[in-house]
């Protein structure tokens, strides 16, 4: 039997040799569907199905403070603790064997080298030993070092100490300097191993936790993972948190309305995997390469038939040599075998291509996923890879495109009919009429443009979507400008002397040939980090508790209206008055001011904010300025309300450099500028303005442009079926449409006869693609904006795009059918 199989295979090697037209065109075209699909499943099984690389990733648990309903909204899940509430969670839960508290900081580093800014945690002791982790050098955390006046240590990710240090195990006792306290070397995690925030690259003791920290009960920082007891299910783990709930609140009473009725709950760590909407773009490519993959596979099919049909002569032979059916079709499908493993291997090649580019892609996908649940998909996205399940799913998909599309070929030519097949040769018999069905190939053909249209209308839903994304006006002008975060040393400025500090250091920026103007801010705009509070009024009654209107908060100093370009409609921007010790003042947004003073002048009024210090006794209105998009480009701007950072003495923000030319020639000389004022201050993040907005815009734009890309595959594969089906049908039936133009048949009706097949499959295969189109688009919902999920404008646009395809693939074969020369096809028949 395998003799029997290596000689089918190696016949089937001949074959192909000897039609390498055929062979490349059918590699390529499986090549293309297994490498796509492979890819995204990568994607799909990194983000979606691997379990996270911890121990006993399903026991692990994030438990969760549920947060009073309000009038404005349910009850809504909190993620955050604070020291005073895990103390009541651990002695009251009886669902989790361990709980640690954790959080992800930013840090400046300092030691054998240049300061840097890293990402690391802060960690209880028991925080590692619940993840299943321990040190691959030194030693992880113990409770000693949680206690207050423990002496600093710090644990190193593998891939810190293998970039700083290469590898030296030396590095244990050594001392590093992070925001400003030297802390002792103790360890080094494994490699791959970042924190459950998937970005951390040093770990920190809770020793260093401030004591405000530890005793502030509505202090909610951390978040808390746990490891469910033996026995115990996720469903009891979450019965047994309704209890924890009302102990919490019990414990911590309060008059404030708002904060009454707190509730606990957990979730299990793989439900909070992957954002929404992240989700929802990840199965949408799947389920569009997946589209790819059967029109290349009902692609496969049609040239199969092809095939097979210019054999039926020699199949025929064989017939009447007395090969039996089953021998034939085993013959076949090793031949479709081989064309299936040479597609898999060139699916391979495309796949780990492909994988290397959405690697590439995944900092730019960091930047646009919310909060908490960022965390927990950088770590699928981290480990996107071909490994061996992405092989298995090669072979698996190998293998049922030989089998699903090859078989019928097979069963079709080893039946021939051997009185036509010997006289004729191959192709649609003699005889047929040259207008008439164009059969199961014609079907194949009616299949390939429905997938293609529902590929090309989420396509262009998403393009639509996008376009309407670039055409949002966000508030403020994005070229030219130069961001870069700017971080002073902690412990080294008093309050005035950091006013100075900027102050000289915007000046310095100002001297740089090219620099039009400086200014500083907290928040980028379209970054999605923007801080909220509730907002008073002494002018009118005091509103209940829970429903005070809301503004967004941002820090700006002098220059940063005027170097974005946010138009100043009334009043006056900050200046050298509004410094610390003199009246508080605010400048508000233009969605502020008609909301909150509607059809009055709000300049001189007066509203307290509830930021601490005198803003929260009040402020005064000295300024009105445009709205500007900071959440994100798809959410309208909130109100929002500007402090000046030189009345709330910060110690650090975003520099906003405006240039003439090229913003990134200034990068140099601004660190420059930095290091000669102070070489411990930090200049991290430089990145334009205009990258910043494209951040904000990537995962539409990723999935924009991957749609794109394979519905253009979609639709070239489907027009080379066109192309092929029509193309043999003139090669076949070359003699009929001979006898039609001796008997007075124009060449016109000949191929407006080719052209009709065209547009009458067209026509039926889009007939169904909008029907399908109408019912999977509307997954697409949340995708969009701006943009409904059945815009007739996009099924117009497809339906034109496909059309000319169509007409375009037949094209050839109508021109070829007009060249044919009567007597001479006769007389070669």
């Amino acid at each position: 039997m395998l003799s029997e199989l290596g000689r089918d295979i190696r016949f089937g090697l001949r074959m192909m040799k000897r039609n390498s037209g055929f062979t490349i065109v059918a590699v390529v075209t499986i090549g293309l569907g297994i490498g796509a699909t492979t890819a995204i499943f990568s994607v799909v099984d990194a983000v979606l199905l691997e379990p996270l690389p911890f121990q006993e990733p399903d026991r692990l648990m994030r438990p969760s403070l549920l947060v009073p309903p309000r009038q404005t909204g349910p009850v809504t899940n909190l993620d955050l603790w604070s020291f005073p509430k895990h103390e009541v969670f651990k002695v009251s839960q009886q669902a989790f064997s361990a709980s640690a508290m954790y959080k992800a900081r930013t840090y400046t580093l300092i030691g054998d080298g240049e300061p840097e800014r890293i990402v690391g945690e802060v960690v209880e002791s028991g925080y590692l030993g619940i993840l299943g982790v321990g040190a691959v050098v030194g030693r992880t955390f113990t409770p000693d070092d949680d206690e207050p006046g423990a002496q600093p240590v710090i644990l190193l990710s593998h891939g810190r100490w293998q970039r700083r240090w290469g590898g030296d195990p030396s590095v244990v006792g050594r001392t590093l300097t992070v925001s400003g306290t030297p802390h002792t070397v103790v360890g080094v995690l494994p490699r791959g191993f970042k924190g459950l925030s998937g970005r951390a690259e040093v770990f920190l003791p809770f020793s260093i936790i401030a004591q405000s920290d530890r005793t502030g009960a509505w202090n909610n920082s951390y978040f808390v993972v746990a490891r469910l007891r033996d026995g115990v299910t996720p469903t009891q783990a979450r019965a047994n948190m309704e209890a924890v709930g009302r102990r919490i609140d019990e414990a911590f009473p309060t008059t404030n309305p708002w904060l009454q009725g707190w509730g606990a709950t957990a979730r299990a760590l793989n439900e909070l995997r992957a954002d929404p909407g992240l989700k929802i773009s990840i199965l949408l490519l799947f389920g569009a390469v997946a589209f790819v993959l059967l029109i290349a596979c009902v692609n496969l099919a049609n040239l199969l038939m092809a095939r097979t049909a210019e054999r039926r002569r020699e199949v025929a032979i064989r017939v009447t040599m007395g090969s039996g059916r089953a021998r034939l079709v085993r013959q076949l499908l090793a031949e479709c075998l081989v064309l299936a493993t040479g597609g898999a291997a060139l699916g391979l090649a495309l796949a780990f291509l492909a994988v290397e580019g959405l690697r590439s892609l995944t900092p730019a996908t960091r930047g646009v996923l919310p909060g908490d649940i960022e965390s927990l998909t950088v770590l699928g996205l981290d480990r996107i890879e071909l490994d061996g399940t992405a092989l298995l799913f090669t072979l698996v998909v190998a293998t049922a495109t030989c089998l699903l599309f090859g078989l019928t070929p097979a069963l079709r030519a080893s039946n021939p009919d051997l009185t036509s097949d010997l006289k004729t040769g191959s192709g649609w018999r003699t005889g047929s009429r040259l207008g008439g069905r164009l059969g199961a190939r014609g079907a194949l053909v009616v299949a390939e443009l429905a997938l293609a249209f529902v590929l090309l209308s989420g396509s262009g839903l998403m393009l639509k979507s996008l376009f309407s994304l670039l055409a949002v006006d966000l508030g403020f002008s994005s070229e030219g400008v130069l961001t870069a975060s700017v971080s002073l040393p902690s412990g080294r400025y008093e309050p005035d002397a950091r006013d100075v500090f900027f102050t000289q250091l915007l000046a310095r920026m100002k001297a740089i040939p090219g620099v039009q103007s400086v200014g500083m801010n907290d928040t980028p705009p379209v970054s999605g980090v923007v801080n909220s509070t509730v907002v008073r009024f002494f002018d009118r009654p005091e509103v209940e508790v829970g429903t005070e209107p809301a503004v967004d908060i941002s820090v700006a100093g002098p220059g940063f209206f005027e170097t974005l370009e946010i138009p100043l409609i009334q009043g006056r921007a900050f200046d050298k008055r509004d410094r610390l010790g003199e009246p508080r003042v605010v400048i508000i947004s233009e969605r502020a001011a008609s909301e909150f003073w509607p059809g009055e002048n709000s300049i001189g009024k007066v509203m307290g904010l509830s930021k601490g210090g005198g803003f929260r006794d009040g402020a005064e209105v000295v300024g009105i300025v445009g709205d500007v998009r900071y959440q994100s480009v798809e959410n309208e701007p909130n109100p929002t309300a500007y402090l000046p950072m030189s009345q709330l003495s910060r110690s650090g923000g975003y520099l906003f450099v405006r240039v003439s030319g090229d913003p990134t020639a200034v990068a140099s000389p601004i660190r420059q500028a930095v290091r000669t004022m102070d070489a411990n201050v930090l200049v991290t993040g430089v990145r334009t303005m205009n990258d910043r907005v494209a951040g904000a815009t990537a995962r539409t734009r990723f999935s924009a442009s991957l749609l794109s890309l394979f519905a253009a595959a979609g639709v070239a594969i489907a027009a080379v079926g066109i192309f092929g089906v029509l193309s043999c049908l003139v090669s076949h039936q070359t003699r009929d449409m001979a006898i039609r133009m001796a008997l007075g048949a124009g060449r016109g009706i000949v191929s407006r006869q080719i052209l009709g097949r065209a547009l009458g499959v067209t026509a039926v295969g889009m007939a169904l693609g909008i029907i399908a189109s109408l019912g999977l688009t509307r997954f697409m919902g949340r995708l969009l904006f701006e943009v409904r999920p059945h815009d007739p404008g996009t099924l117009v646009l497809v339906a034109s795009v496909l059309s000319v395809v169509s007409l375009a693939a037949s094209f050839l074969p109508a021109w070829r059918a007009m060249r044919v020369e009567p007597l001479e096809a006769l007389r070669e028949s």
